[in-house]
C-alpha cells in the first residue's frame, strides 16, 4: 500500500493480477470505469475488481491510500498500454 497525492485526471488503466484499492483520506476523487462513475469523499473506500479498465480524476488535491498490482505490461518488462 501507498499514500499516493493525485492531482488532475490519470490515464486510462487495469490491473490483469489483481483489484485496485483507493481509501481517501483527504479531498474528493472521482473514480471513472467504462461503465459507470464513483465519486469518492474523506473515508469512503473503493475496489477495482482485476481486469477493469479504470481512471482517477482529483478535481484538487486528495491524498489516497492505494493498493494496486502491477499494470498490465509492467510485470512482463513492457510498458503499460494506453
Amino acid at each position: 500500500m501507498h499514500l499516493v497525492r493525485l492531482t488532475g485526471t490519470s490515464p486510462w488503466c487495469r490491473h490483469a493480477t489483481g483489484d485496485v484499492l483507493f481509501l481517501v483520506t483527504r479531498g474528493v476523487l472521482r473514480v471513472e470505469l467504462r461503465e459507470r462513475t464513483v465519486d469518492l469523499e474523506e473515508g469512503e473506500l473503493l475496489i477495482v475488481p482485476r481486469g477493469v479498465e479504470h481512471r482517477s480524476v482529483a478535481p484538487g488535491e486528495a491524498l489516497v491510500l492505494m493498493s494496486a498490482p502491477p499494470l498490465d505490461g509492467e510485470a512482463a518488462g513492457q510498458p503499460p498500454a494506453p
